[in-house]
């Protein structure tokens, strides 16, 4: 079975970000992304570039980042 990096569930997404991350990413903490503006795609899922691109922008204006130079999300 493979996977598709730019339409993943929402469980799969929160599965990998804590496997690969070392810290405990919940459902609810993508979910709270997504109340806060984060796109998803039809079926109740997520684009994992995306998500990197939305995290980049919004810890870059909340200055916690530096600045990438094209964060283009939409």
């Amino acid at each position: 079975m493979s996977l598709d990096p730019k339409s993943l569930p929402i469980a799969d997404v929160a599965r990998l970000l804590s496997r690969t991350s070392g810290r405990a990413v919940t459902e609810n903490m993508l979910r709270e992304a997504i109340a806060a503006g984060l796109p998803m795609k039809p079926g109740d899922r997520l684009d994992i570039f995306v998500l990197a691109a939305w995290l980049n922008r919004e810890l870059c204006a909340a200055r916690l980042a530096p600045c990438a130079t094209a964060t283009a999300v939409d």
